[in-house]
């Protein structure tokens, strides 16, 4: 491994390097001969003062620790695994070497033989935790290393899981126990071990639901916070933090909290937010201005509906009251800018269930609607008649878009079928997702768009289907 990387690794960090207070050392590690070879090791760094050490020893040839360590050790922490491809632990009070590999032990090569190193990645921050263990923006420096089986053979896998599950405190095996100390990572045992230096960025940024942003931080009088709003669809603008005196006293020692109320500008449905620490960005994430609203209509229907949880149980509840179903997806087409009507009653027979007409200056289209909790594939016939009649009654003049929504999970079967049949199948899988779309945003040509393109698994095509108009 060349200091080059080492180098550029501590160039990308410097801006916060005086604002972490601990590092943070994970790792996993198997005893090969005489020699200790790692099995995942992370090296983390945190604004946070450091906490109590932990070591796990279910069998003789396996260990696990995690050790906090003030900053001032990760020079030392950084070289001894980028320069000389080790980590340093303590075994039952003995200092301990943990080779990266079974080459840097001294030993014949597994499968994969040299640690494999990847350049220094910037990463955004995460709405799901990757597999470098932090949604926050960071900074990383990995590599891969052994087969894990070629640390750790089967026969003693065998026995450290069953060690691990009787132990205490109690894990199910060595994928349960790398799942909570190294969130992120792959449990596979052909994976190759994770070789891991991760610098999340020493600020946590938060929208509280009633206009509030948050920012916690370390507790340094000599920060200088700047953070810049981008609103949605036009404007910008600054906001001014201030010392939380309601957030600072749940913050941990050494942390600090900020707030800024967001004075939202007329007709604004959201923003981008972004925090610079002087003129460096560290942070930045979208935001709605209504809670779980992307749009005006959407906040109109949580006021009498909170988060949506009836619109959400009437589409994907179990337990759906009569026409309880087809009331939420004339519901959820509205507030997605589609103004469908419910024919459900007092109409001619066999009519499907809803239409809407989206008419602008580029296009006209009715989107047909029939709605069921199961079977759907016995709507597909009718609802195509139905559409062929509505285009001649309307002269071939307007597009019609026949769709069949179902509660139910839909099968690739099923989907065939409708795609034969030139009608969309909205169903479980469709329909959380246009729920999503209330929170997190998206036009009417796009909702269209995600109506009418059906997508099989055994192809790599799509599939619009509708009848266009003639004339």
């Amino acid at each position: 491994m060349s200091k080059e990387l080492l180098e550029k690794f501590a160039k990308k960090i410097a801006p916060y390097r005086n604002l972490w207070k601990s590092v943070r050392l994970v790792c996993l590690a198997a005893r090969n001969g005489d020699a200790w070879v790692i099995v995942a090791v992370r090296v983390s760094f945190s604004e946070m003062l450091p906490a109590k050490s932990t070591c796990l020893r279910p069998i003789n040839d396996f260990v696990s620790v995690s050790i906090e360590m003030l900053i001032g050790s990760l020079g030392q922490v950084l070289y001894n695994i980028l320069v000389d491809g080790f980590v340093s632990i303590q075994i039952d009070s003995v200092p301990v070497k943990v080779c990266l590999s079974r080459e840097h032990a001294g030993l014949s090569p597994g499968q994969v033989g040299k640690v494999s190193w990847f350049d220094v990645v910037t990463h955004e921050r995460r709405d799901n935790v990757p597999d470098y263990g932090t949604t926050r923006p960071a900074i990383t420096l990995t590599a891969w290393g052994e087969r894990r089986y070629d640390v750790l053979n089967n026969d003693l896998l065998r026995e450290l899981n069953s060690k691990l599950r009787i132990g205490d405190p109690p894990y199910d095996g060595l994928t349960a126990l790398l799942s909570e100390w190294m969130p992120g990572v792959n449990s596979a045992h052909e994976s190759q071990s994770p070789i891991q230096l991760v610098a999340p960025v020493p600020f946590d940024m938060e929208y509280a639901d009633h206009g509030l942003l948050l920012v916690r931080g370390p507790a340094d009088q000599d920060l200088n916070l700047q953070v810049r709003m981008f609103y949605r669809p036009r404007g910008t603008g600054r906001l001014r933090l201030a010392e939380s005196s309601i957030h600072s006293d749940i913050s941990a020692p050494g942390i600090t909290a900020w707030e800024a109320p967001i004075l939202w500008p007329k007709d604004s449905l959201g923003a981008k937010i972004v925090l610079f620490l002087d003129e460096h960005e560290v942070d930045s994430f979208e935001v709605t201005r209504w809670p779980h609203s992307a749009t005006l209509l959407a906040a109109i229907n949580v006021f009498f509906d909170p988060e949506h949880k009836r619109l959400r149980e009437a589409l994907l509840g179990r337990k759906q009251a009569k026409d309880g179903f087809e009331f939420g997806v004339v519901r959820l087409l509205n507030l997605l800018g589609i103004p469908a009507i419910w024919y459900g009653k007092g109409t001619t027979q066999a009519r499907p269930d809803l239409a809407a007409l989206i008419a602008d200056k580029t296009a006209r289209l009715v989107v047909l609607g029939e709605c069921t909790r199961e079977r759907p594939d016995a709507k597909f016939s009718g609802l195509a008649e139905r559409a062929k009649e509505l285009l001649e009654y309307l002269s071939d003049e307007v597009g019609i878009l026949p769709i069949v929504f179902t509660s139910a999970q839909t099968t690739e079967s099923e989907i065939q079928k409708a795609v034969e049949h030139n009608v969309s199948l909205i169903g479980r899988e469709e329909l959380t997702r246009l729920l999503e779309y209330l929170e997190s945003g998206r036009n009417r040509s796009e909702v269209l768009d995600f109506l009418q393109t059906m997508r099989l698994a055994n192809s790599i095509g799509v599939y619009k289907v509708g009848l266009m108009p003639r004339r």
